[in-house]
């Protein structure tokens, strides 16, 4: 029979997690998302409500509501 001998340190040891994660920004004014009701994620990019109303009224780039668009939805 083989035996091993392992030593166990009674000093505590702390594990290092590091976590790595994006924090979305509208695509329009880049301030940081919040994520509230009527927020909409179009494609890979992100938009305020106020700021996708902006975009739809002053340029081509936002497509009419339709399948590609996903509005954030809140529960009441």
């Amino acid at each position: 029979m083989k035996v091993s001998i392992i030593q166990i340190s009674e000093a505590p040891q702390t594990l290092v997690k590091t976590v790595k994660f994006v924090i979305p920004k509208c695509s329009l004014c880049h301030y940081e998302m919040h994520f509230k009701v009527g927020d909409v994620i179009y494609g890979e990019k992100w938009y305020h409500s106020l700021c996708w109303e902006a975009v739809g009224k002053t340029s081509n780039e936002a497509p009419p509501l339709g399948d590609t668009v996903e509005p954030i939805l809140g529960t009441h």
